[in-house]
This record gives structure tokens, sequence and C-alpha cells, in this order.
């Protein structure tokens, strides 16, 4: 569809409108929208009760408008307005303009107005709810950018920003299941399918946020942060990790699991083997173990021994032995950080199994290991796995049918199933732990459908720099921003990125460059304001980092990150009143202990011993459970519309 045909279909309810739309994707870039008439001229059935004054104020404007001229534009529109009030279109029209300048405020007064006049003008109800959007007034947006829908059901700015507005108002899930919607009506559209990926990552992160500051004290925290380093291959940190959960519960499954599992891809067998053994003394329907147990028959040559352990796990459960032994594959593009056994076991082992008597578990361990090496007839073994082994019909509660699905790698069923676990059981952590990983999953397979569409266009490429982002291969991630920066220079959101991770690199220097950018595309952008303010707190210019922080915590007020930051500013301004109080409202989620150490600095240069103590009391408490060196989960931002 052309941009003219795309504004026809959005006001069909005028005459001889044709309205034509150049959308970028940020409030600083010129943003350039025409309401092209015929001739110039007002509707007929307008026209002819508009005095002849107004008319040429009207044509002035729109050629005002044409030529960019967007100030003078606006007057002449003013100008009709106050010569002929009562005409929306005209409203319509100077709200368009304001929104080209970036001046939300007078847009959404300009919207308003038309849209009293007239309730049903789509132009109205959709950019009144853009704006109210960029105004931090999402909660308001909704029911605009709804009716617009109503209007043009097939308006795909319409269905986008819905889900933009259901997300800054705080309600993930109606703001992923409008994400999917618009992706079913649209499936061929990038932009909505990176969306899509963007949103299931950035919600994954906040759930697994959320886990983390309420499993303090608990194995969870712990096998949470084992599975993080697990991940990103730092095995230290994460047998370091697992072993925690295990000293706070020696029977915690997933600690022991992950334990054995990370021995095994260091191939520590005797290691590996103790783990999964002393799992299945408390568990003995474990089909992890039992899968973890054939792994190292695989690799020690007891071929058949692997098949009776595989034979067993798979009468526990099919899906999850077949997950444990990497099946199906994940990501065509993101290699998944499992569990690899040496290229030559591997190929010892397939032309062993050949030998074998044809079985369930003999075509599985052959698929597996086929899938591997990255020989194609992995999928004839795997399709014939599928068709003879028979799942138990057990009448299960929606978690674990969850579990299963996950496991299945249908995570659509997955994320369904969990939440219906949730509204009944919103304590159970190990539920919204499983549904984050689910969510972080269904990212990655959505960025496998935008490779598959498009494997080069920048969109693929940004949501693959924040996959590897997200699992900590920062290297990759700028690659891939460099791409997407070559190819689309003035996307707002990714010159954010780059600077995130150039600090987290130790770069500060060449962040703040890249920060600066991308506040030059959107002056108001509060994760910029916020990672610009950091930085220069970091490096003790805290005047001017004051601006900054200040501008991202009255966008963001329920950002703890950022009242620490703003009180380490105040701090070394000497103003310590103020310092405090943000450190206290930083203090009420404290996850790394950072907060509470900063309060002791304070309380110590007010000559508050005992203050000062107590506080660095509860951040070594905090630093000893995260073991001090862990980074958490940053706090995240909407989806880029």
């Amino acid at each position: 569809m052309t941009v003219t045909e795309y504004l026809v279909n959005t006001v069909n309810q005028l005459e001889t409108y044709l309205y034509g739309a150049i959308l970028c994707a940020g409030p600083t870039s010129f943003l350039v929208v025409l309401i092209v008439m015929a001739g110039g001229n007002l509707p007929l059935a307008l026209a002819q009760n508009v005095s002849t004054e107004a008319l040429d104020h009207f044509r002035a404007a729109h050629e005002a408008q044409q030529a960019g001229r967007l100030d003078e534009a606006a007057r002449e529109y003013e100008t009709v307005n106050h010569l002929q009030p009562g005409i929306a279109e005209v409203s319509a029209n100077l709200g368009l303009v304001y929104y080209a300048q970036a001046k939300f405020a007078d847009s959404a007064h300009a919207f308003q107005t038309a849209e009293r006049l007239k309730p049903d003008l789509l132009v109205a109800n959709l950019w009144l709810g853009v704006d109210l959007v960029n105004l931090n007034q999402p909660l308001k947006a909704v029911p605009y950018l709804k009716r617009a829908i109503s209007i043009q059901p097939e308006d795909q700015q319409a269905q986008r920003w819905l889900g933009t507005a259901l997300w800054n108002a705080g309600d993930t899930y109606k703001a992923l299941d409008q994400f999917q919607k618009a992706n079913q009506l649209f499936p061929t559209d990038l932009d909505i399918l990176f969306v899509l990926g963007e949103a299931y990552r950035k919600a994954a992160d906040k759930e697994i946020d959320a886990v983390l500051s309420q499993a303090t004290g608990s194995p969870l925290l712990n096998v949470s942060y084992g599975d993080k380093y697990r991940e990103e291959e730092d095995w230290t940190k994460a047998i370091a990790h697992y072993t925690l959960a295990l000293d706070k519960d020696p029977r915690c499954e997933e600690a022991r699991l992950g334990l054995g599992e990370v021995y095994l891809m260091q191939n520590s067998l005797t290691d590996a083997q103790n783990e999964f053994h002393a799992d299945l003394e408390n568990n003995p329907l474990s089909a992890r173990a039992h899968a973890g147990l054939a792994r190292i028959a695989l690799l020690t040559g007891d071929y058949q021994k692997a098949l009776d352990l595989l034979d067993h796990a798979l009468r526990i459960s099919p899906d999850e032995t077949a997950a444990s032994l990497g099946l199906p594959p994940s990501s065509v593009i993101v290699e998944d950080p499992g569990i690899k056994l040496p290229r030559e076991e591997l190929e010892r082992a397939s032309q062993a199994l050949h030998q074998l008597p044809e079985s369930n578990s003999r075509s599985l361990a052959k698929a597996a290991i086929d899938a591997e090496l990255g020989v194609p007839d992995w999928e004839a073994e795997w399709k014939q796995f599928l068709q003879a082994t028979a799942r138990p019909q057990v009448n299960q509660n929606p978690y674990a049918k969850a579990r299963d699905s996950f496991y299945r790698r249908d995570f659509d069923s997955a994320k369904t199933e969990i939440r219906v676990w949730l509204t009944s059981h919103p304590g159970d952590l190990q539920a919204r732990y499983l549904l984050a990983k689910t969510l972080r999953s269904l990212s990655v397979e959505t960025l496998d459908r935008l490779f598959k569409q498009d494997a080069d266009s920048y969109r693929t490429h940004q949501l693959l720099a924040q996959v590897y982002a997200m699992r900590g291969e920062n290297e990759k991630a700028l690659a891939e921003y460099a791409r997407v920066v070559q190819m689309n220079p003035s996307l707002p959101g990714v010159h954010f990125e780059i600077g995130h991770l150039l600090w987290e690199g130790g770069d500060s220097d060449h962040a703040i460059e890249e920060l600066k950018k991308e506040l030059q595309l959107d002056s108001a952008n509060p994760e910029a304001n916020g990672e610009m303010g950091s930085i220069l707190v970091e490096q003790h210019q805290p005047q001017n980092a004051l601006p900054f922080l200040l501008a991202a915590v009255a966008a963001l007020p329920d950002r703890t990150f950022l009242y620490l930051q703003l009180g380490k500013a105040y701090y070394l301004l000497k103003h310590y009143q103020q310092s405090e109080a943000a450190l206290r409202k930083a203090a009420l989620r404290d996850d790394d202990g950072s907060a509470h150490y900063q309060l002791g600095v304070l309380y110590r240069a007010e000559s508050k011993p005992e203050d000062a103590r107590r506080e660095f009391s509860k951040s070594d408490a905090i630093k000893a459970e995260r073991l001090a060196d862990v980074k958490l989960v940053p706090q995240q931002a909407a989806p880029n519309n």
C-alpha cells in the first residue's frame, strides 16, 4: 500500500481528502505529515460554508505545510480556526503540524478539538492517542487508540500504538496480546514483528527482576544467577551460585541439575555423574538426571547403557528428555549454549548407535548427535522418534502443562498456561521464573521469524543485537548495532543501546558520545537521560549530571536505580538532606546493596557512625547472598515503536 492509499483509507469519511503521511520512528526527526487536498481546497461540502478569507488562509496553510514551513502553516491554520471555528478537519491539520514539530501538548489540544467536533474522525483519535503516549499519559491514550481501531481495524499505526500505550501503562500482558494481534493482522510487517520480539525480551527482564527482588534468601535467587552465568559460559560464577543454592537447600533440584550440566559442559564427567546421582536420590523420577547420565555414557562409549538410561527417562517425560538432549533445536541463528560433546566422540557415537537395534531411544540419541554434527538426516530421525513416542495422558495442572509445552518449545502455549496458573498462584516464584524463560525464548523465536522474512533488515540486526546483549555477548551485540546504525543512522533507541553497552564495558567517553547522539534524536528519552546522568556522576560531575537525572526521574518515578544515582549526585554536591531522601527511595528495592552502602557513606560523612554501620551491614548481607559481583537485569523502557 502506498502512502497516499494508506491515508485515503484512514479518512474515507471525508469527501475528497487525500491524507499523506511519511512517518519516521522518532519525534525529533523531521516528520512530514501532509494533508493533500484536491487542488489545495477544502471538501466541497465544507468549502460552500467557509468565508473567502478563511479559504485564503487555508490555502496558505496548505502551501506552507507542503513546503515544510511548519511555523507558518500552524499560524495559518490557527487563523482559519479563529475565522471559521468548528471545522474538525482544520484542527486535525493543525494537530498534524504540531506533531511534526514534536509539540505534543499543542498537537493533543488540536486533536481533542477535532475529536469533539467529529468523534469518529480516525486521524483525530489515532494521533491524539499517539500524542498522549508521548506525553506520558498512556492510560488516557488507550480509549482513543481503541476507537481508532474500531473505525479502521486494518490501521497498522493504531494497532501498534495501542500495544505501546498498554505497555507504558504497565499492563504488560495486555500489551503483549495486542502486539501479537497486530502481528497476526500484518504478519509481513517487520516493524511490528520487531516490536513484538523486543516486548517479549523486556517482559522477560521484568519477570526476572521481579523474581530476584522477591527471592531473597531462597535457593531460586542463586539458581537464577547460576542460569544467567551458565548462559554466558562463565562457569566459575555459575558453579558458585548453584553451590550456594544447594547450601541453602541440598534438595534443590534445579541447582543440582544445573551444577551437573555445567560440569558436563566442562567435561568433568565424574563431578557431573555425582550430581546427577545425587539428584536421583532425592527424585528418582528426574528425566533430566537420567538424560544427563545418558550423555555421560555416550561420552564414555557405553552406548547400550546410554540407550537404557534414555528409555527410563522417556517413560518419565519424553518432552523433558528430548529437551535435555537439545531437541528440538532452538534458534537458527543464535547458538544455544547447551551441552556440547566433543566432535570426535559424537562421530564415534553416531557410528556405534547405527549398529544397535532400532528403538525410540536410539532415534532420539541419533537425532541429537546428528543435529550437533550438522548432519541433515537428524530431522528424519527426529520425525521417526516423534511418530513412535506416546506421551502419557495425565490430568495435569496448568503449571505441569506449561513445563511440558516449554520443553516441546511450544512457547505460546507455555505462556498461556503459566499465566492461568499464576492467576490462582500469584506468589509462585518458580512459575514466574519459568514464565521469564518462556518469554525470552519467544523473543529468540521472533528473531528467527524476522531472519526468515528478511535476514538483512535493520530490524533483524537490531533484535539480534538485543538477544546477544541479553546473553552477555556484548561484542557481537555492538557489531550488530553498528550495522543497524549504518543502515538507519537516525533510528531512535539504537545509540542508547550502544552507549549502554559501552558504559557497561568501561568505555565511558565513547558511551557519552553515543548518548549525546540519542538525545539529539529524542531529548526526552528517559533511559538516555538516566544513563548520561549516571556516567557524569561516575566522572564526578554532579552539577552536570543533575538535569539529566531529574528529567529521567520525572519520566520514570518507579526506577530505583535512578534515585541511587540522584542520591550520589546530591552527596557529591554536599546536599545531604536531598541525598538521603533519594537514597531512601533507592533502598526500597536495593537488589545489590548499593543503596544501603551509599547511605552508609552519607551517614559517615554526617558523623552518624551507628547509622552508617547499620547501612553497611545491610549492604554486606545483600552482597554476600549475590556473591557481590552480580549485575542485575536493567530496568526496561517501552518497546521502540
